[in-house]
């Protein structure tokens, strides 16, 4: 089953030091491109959530958030230390009115809550083994989530991509009905023109069947509906694959089905199958907005 690239996915992570959310949320892309949003204490887990990452997606705007929700009284929290937030106030004080700020304004408490100075100067997680293993496994959690919706808008886009290609092949069809049957419309329309003009006699025959080859050549799309109906085929086998990436193989495909009604349309004498191509390049608008963004 092929994936969509836009998903998302979340797990909670519960622990002495408080619960933990984790966030995985993507967009598409043409390659792989991971933002990963840590606090400052666990910088260390970056590298290693991009592998576990990256062994899953292959392509995509990839974020991930890890944030911490501390569940914990706030009376066991530990306390900030006065002295050393009265120090920092003052030398902000100084550098506010240097640059012509009034310190009021520029400095509030929660300001320099966010400074992070506690009473014992650390912070607060036990970074051990034990609390390692339990956040990775909580992200896995996360992007089993994120995989999940990912088939399951991979499953959205196939159920809208299928009668599409149902009805280009109906197209290609019609059209090719209309093909058989140009060269012969030609003749009778060259006929009658020549005998309007009184120049069938002088011309001749040999004229006529001259300039009923050299239309029939031009407007040939026998080639061109051949590879057409080839490309619908293959598109159709990769829909039906199990290979889990098949966007930029599917986006090859669509681009030369799109050359091959071009050419169809260009070398058409024929009005209806002209608005026949048309009705094609409109249905395969509609299915390369979709595989822009499968994985």
């Amino acid at each position: 089953m092929f994936r969509s690239m836009t998903a998302y996915g979340k797990a909670y992570v519960p622990m002495d030091e408080g619960q933990f959310l984790i966030e995985i949320h993507s967009v598409n892309r043409k390659s792989l491109d991971i933002m990963i949003n840590l606090p400052k204490e666990l910088l260390m887990l970056d590298m290693e959530l991009r592998k576990l990452l990256a062994k899953e997606v292959k392509r995509g705007f990839i974020t991930v958030r890890v944030t911490r929700e501390d569940s914990r009284s706030l009376v066991n929290a530990p306390l900030p230390d006065y002295d050393a937030m009265k120090a920092l106030k003052e030398e902000w004080a100084t550098c506010a009115e240097k640059l012509g700020y009034c310190p009021k304004e520029a400095i509030s408490f929660s300001m320099l809550l966010d400074a992070g100075i506690t009473s014992n100067g650390v912070s607060d997680l036990k970074l051990d083994e034990t609390f390692q293993k339990q956040l990775k496994e909580g992200f896995r959690k996360a992007l089993t989530d994120f995989i999940a919706m990912r088939e399951k808008e991979g499953s959205s886009l196939l159920a809208d991509i299928a009668p599409r290609l149902d009805e280009i092949e109906k197209i290609i069809r019609a059209i090719e009905g209309r093909v058989d049957a140009a060269p012969e419309k030609f003749k009778e329309k060259l006929t009658k023109k020549l005998e309007e003009l009184n120049l069938l006699q002088e011309e001749g025959e040999e004229r006529l069947m001259r300039e009923l080859v050299l239309f029939a050549e031009k407007v040939d799309v026998t080639e061109e509906l051949t590879r057409l109906k080839s490309h619908v085929g293959q598109f159709r086998e990769l829909l039906a694959s199990k290979k889990r990436r098949v966007g930029r193989e599917l986006d090859f495909l669509i681009q030369e089905m799109n050359r091959e009604v071009n050419t169809i349309a260009a070398k058409s004498q024929d009005l209806e199958i002209t608005q026949a191509a048309l009705e094609i390049k409109t249905e395969q608008e509609k299915i390369r907005e979709q595989i822009q963004n499968i994985e």
